[in-house]
């Protein structure tokens, strides 16, 4: 899990274990909101991360797809950051 803390004054550009700037989320969330179903090679319809990892879906589509059921379910639950490598 990548847990950091969204901060204008983080870099826009590298990579921080602890914070990330709001331009960099809103780029990775975009990237994946204007994908299709197709993109992920999944028919039209999914109904689950298991349904996905059914119908073959790559490993980090079924995550992204977990990740959304968990943050549905709960409405978020905080992290804690991963140390940093």
């Amino acid at each position: 899990m990548d847990c950091r803390t969204i901060t204008d004054t983080a870099p826009r550009n590298g990579h921080s274990p602890v914070v990330a700037h709001p331009k960099q989320i809103a780029a990775y969330t975009a990237k994946y909101l204007t994908k299709t179903t197709d993109d992920f090679g999944l028919p039209v319809r999914v109904f689950s991360a298991n349904h996905a990892a059914h119908v073959g879906a790559s490993a980090h589509a079924v995550r992204l797809i977990e990740t959304a059921e968990q943050i549905a379910e709960t409405g978020g639950e905080p992290c804690t950051p991963a140390p940093a490598s």
